[in-house]
């Protein structure tokens, strides 16, 4: 990935946090899927929270379409929740997840990272157990 990415792993999810103002083009999300395919098959991970921070949006609603077939060749199975800090999900972004969801992946869109990590590791996050941050 990219310099302006962090990634951890806590040994339950991958932790994929992008740089504030991360510009989401048709590259950027082709180079997200495939690193987030090889993060998930090196940690043996199919739980996935990815985080952008007032993220630029450089799609079409083809490249939208196109991204989320991609996402889903590359990660059918996977359990992803993508949060928006800063960024309210708009119709645009909700038809890239449905592209995805309906082609296997389990994704959810949240604006609240506690949120999406109650979603995505379960109940355990709520209670403050390994997962919450």
């Amino acid at each position: 990935m990219t310099s302006n990415v962090t990634i951890t792993f806590n040994g339950t999810y991958i932790r994929v946090e992008h740089s504030p103002g991360y510009e989401l083009t048709e590259k950027a999300v082709s180079e997200f899927c495939q690193d987030l395919t090889e993060l998930c098959r090196r940690h043996q991970c199919s739980k996935v929270l990815a985080i952008w921070v007032a993220p630029i949006r450089s799609l079409s609603v083809m490249n939208s379409f196109e991204s989320g077939e991609m996402l889903s060749r590359l990660l059918s199975g996977v359990k992803l929740a993508c949060c928006f800090q800063e960024y309210e999900p708009d119709k645009q972004t909700e038809f890239f997840a449905n592209v995805a969801f309906n082609r296997g992946v389990n994704i959810e869109l949240f604006t609240k990272e506690k949120e999406a990590l109650c979603w995505l590791v379960g109940a355990s996050a709520k209670q403050g157990k390994p997962g919450e941050f």
